[in-house]
Formats: structure tokens, C-alpha cells, sequence
């Protein structure tokens, strides 16, 4: 008896990609956050909604994985890990606007707002990747 093998499950992809732009709309916001601090100080708050949103679409995305008869377009194990890492880059953000208040900080570095920059570039090139991913999926 031959197993028949099921289409990559697209549900599994549109979460990732959803993943992958909340990674980017909060590097984004970081950005946005670090180019005018203390004025936009308000935009740690929708950091942290991000973050919050970023664990949630982790969740959903390990557990739809882990589903019976779900196949990932990939190795179970390369999804677990792309997950974690998206996740990561919107925990790492929100730590970052998180630590401004705790510490005090007046107005960040030149250096800090250069690495927001290219931190925001990043967020975009991986919804870019993952996108890629999804339509050859």
C-alpha cells in the first residue's frame, strides 16, 4: 500500500507570513520609535502589542504544526525553529523599547537609531523571504 502524501498545508504558511510581518511592522515601529524619543515614546505600547501578537502567531503556528494530518511545506523541525526566530526578532524590539523607560534614557545614540535603521531593513527582507516562501509553497 503506497501512503499518499498531502499538499503543504497553506494555513501553516499564511501564519508564518502573518508572523513575519508583525516581525516587521515591529522593527519598523522601533525604528520609528528611536528616530523621534522621547516625543514617540507612546510607540513602546504598540511594541509590546506586538509582542504580544507575535507569541500568539508563534502559538498558533506550533501548534497548527503539530496537527494530525497537516504537512508542513518544509521539515517540522526548520518550521519550529523559522518560528521561534520570528518571534525572537519582535521580542528582541520590544526589550529594546522596553529598556529605554526602565533605564531613563533621554535620547538614544546615533548608533542605536543606525542599527534601528538597519534592523527595520531586516524585518522587511524576511517578510520578503517568507512571502517568496509562501507563493512557491
Amino acid at each position: 500500500m503506497k501512503l499518499r502524501r498531502h499538499a503543504p498545508d497553506g494555513r501553516l504558511l499564511d501564519l508564518i507570513q502573518e508572523s513575519a510581518g508583525n516581525a516587521c511592522r515591529a522593527t519598523e515601529t522601533l525604528n520609528e520609535l528611536l528616530a523621534d524619543y522621547p516625543e514617540r515614546r507612546h510607540l513602546a505600547r504598540e511594541i509590546l502589542k506586538q509582542e504580544q501578537n507575535g507569541d500568539r502567531l508563534a502559538h498558533d503556528i506550533l501548534h497548527r504544526l503539530h496537527e494530525n494530518g497537516v504537512e508542513p511545506p518544509f521539515p517540522a523541525a526548520e518550521v519550529h525553529a523559522l518560528a521561534h526566530a520570528i518571534d525572537d526578532i519582535v521580542d528582541y524590539a520590544e526589550q529594546v523599547a522596553d529598556s529605554l523607560g526602565l533605564y531613563g534614557v533621554e535620547a538614544p545614540m546615533a548608533q542605536a537609531q543606525q542599527l534601528a535603521d538597519v534592523l527595520a531593513e531586516s524585518g522587511g527582507a524576511v517578510l520578503d523571504a517568507i512571502r517568496a516562501l509562501h507563493d512557491h509553497g
